[in-house]
């Protein structure tokens, strides 16, 4: 090493590419829950590589889907894209949308997918199979004027109780009471 700082490994990046083998190992066994929790852990150690950041978000939608949450899959997707549009990312957020029942915005995201393949790509079967249903449902809800997933559903959120005031006085009461307690039982 010549000492000027630049050299090439870095022990954060290295393990980020670790656990992001766990996690797609994790991904292709269908053990969704424990591939969320290894992307995300990737994640916060390459939050913005321009390289593996992305594929860490993809991997996260996958597996998000895997779990039915697509709204947070649709969200990797989105910042995937954000960091490196790629016709993966693309792929990946489409599906979130069809699994969210927005197919018109389906239909966009796999048509924007195939315009960033090389010459010569094809999209995958799935795609292709994805995109054709996408297509349908929209005709349908087309024909039967019914919304295609674009509209804002209403969400109803429940009133929590205001949260209760307790005196800094007997905050630190019981922090000496605890630690107390806890310096007792240990010995």
């Amino acid at each position: 090493e010549d000492g000027d700082g630049d050299g090439d490994e870095d022990p954060d990046f290295d393990e980020a590419l670790r656990i992001k083998e766990r996690a797609q190992r994790f991904l292709s066994n269908k053990q969704y829950r424990q591939a969320i929790d290894e992307f995300s852990a990737a994640l916060f150690l390459v939050p913005d590589d321009e390289s593996l950041s992305p594929e860490l978000h993809i991997g996260r939608a996958h597996a998000l889907n895997g779990s039915r949450r697509h709204e947070s899959a649709r969200n990797d997707a989105k910042m995937a894209i954000k960091l490196n549009p790629t016709p993966e990312g693309y792929s990946t957020l489409a599906k979130s949308l069809f699994y969210l029942k927005d197919y018109e915005g389906a239909v966009d995201a796999f048509e924007e997918s195939n315009s960033l393949l090389l010459p010569g790509q094809e999209p995958s079967v799935f795609d292709q199979a994805y995109l054709h249903k996408a297509r349908a449902a929209l005709k349908e809800s087309r024909e039967q004027n019914r919304p295609v997933g674009r509209e804002k559903k209403k969400t109803v959120v429940p009133k929590l109780k205001p949260p209760r005031f307790v005196p800094r006085e007997q905050v630190r009461e019981c922090c000496v009471a605890l630690v107390i307690l806890i310096l007792t039982t240990s010995t």
